[in-house]
């Protein structure tokens, strides 16, 4: 089979492809030009540091460093596979169910420790409830 047929015969999906990437070029070149601008803000920012602190080096500042966007306790697609795992059972699934059962099965103790933050505790609760409110629901549970 020659190029030519896989062309004709894939004709639609090429298309599909070819826009998506132009989609995504188009993207990337909006994101540095938005970079170009923010670095003059950037050096715009520096040379009134310079002006009003000439002893101080801003390129000797160190950068805000970005924070992980979860914690750890979780696998990648872990929670998901929970959820469903728990709707496979029936009946109604609360969010709250899955996180507890979750922490159980983690050695994560719903109790404060001694040292460690009530916030821990309410914040892992928290973002599996929110992740498990947002998931899509291939079927009904019941």
């Amino acid at each position: 089979m020659d190029e030519t047929d896989l062309r004709g015969e894939h004709a639609n999906l090429i298309k599909i492809l070819l826009r998506k990437r132009g989609d995504i070029a188009f993207h990337i070149t909006e994101l540095e030009r938005q970079g170009e601008g923010v670095r003059a803000d950037l050096a715009h920012i520096d040379a009134v540091i310079r002006l009003f602190a000439p002893d101080i080096a801003p390129d000797a500042m160190p950068e805000r460093l970005r924070h992980p966007r979860r914690l750890n306790y979780f696998a990648h697609g872990e929670i998901t596979r929970r959820v469903y795992d728990m709707m496979r059972g029936g009946g109604t699934v609360a969010a709250i169910d899955v996180a507890k059962q979750a922490i159980e099965e983690k050695s994560l103790s719903f109790e404060d420790r001694p040292g460690a933050p009530s916030a821990l505790k309410r914040s892992s609760i928290i973002s599996v409830s929110l992740w498990v409110a947002v998931l899509p629901r291939p079927w009904h549970a019941g």
